[in-house]
């Protein structure tokens, strides 16, 4: 039979999911399904009348400070610095991890102080844009 050599369905299996259950409740919705039921269950399960995809954003661009100014208090800076140091050592233990399950020889310490600069200035975009975890390693 076919042989995939990546496994789709074990990297997209919520995208998918969600794919095999609109085509389904579309199916139901045309052919009928649902004419005779509630008000709400119609609202719920028929996919022309939820408005999800008219009232959906598609495209968003997002923008520094789109949340309004900063404003932050000094209890409240040490407590988020928290987050980036063990973002900092974990990508450090991931790099030093990856060379060695690699066979590859050990980073030098220059290497992983740059690493950690770009990490560093990483978190402090995605903080200005208001994204969550963009910058961190993912091995």
């Amino acid at each position: 039979m076919w042989k995939l050599k990546q496994p789709l369905f074990e990297q997209f299996a919520v995208l998918l999911s969600v794919r095999i259950v609109w085509a389904f409740a579309a199916l139901l919705t045309v052919a009928g399904a649902y004419q005779n039921r509630t008000l709400q269950t119609q609202f719920s399960c028929r996919v022309d009348r939820s408005g999800l995809v008219s009232g959906a954003s598609w495209i968003r661009f997002p923008y520094p400070l789109q949340w309004g100014t900063l404003n932050a208090d000094a209890g409240e800076v040490f407590l988020m610095l928290a987050a980036p140091f063990v973002s900092l050592i974990e990508s450090t233990g991931r790099f030093i991890a990856a060379a060695r399950y690699g066979s590859a020889t050990y980073c030098p310490a220059s290497f992983l102080s740059r690493s950690a600069g770009w990490l560093g200035l990483g978190m402090l975009l995605n903080g200005l844009w208001g994204t969550d975890s963009g910058a961190t390693v993912s091995v």
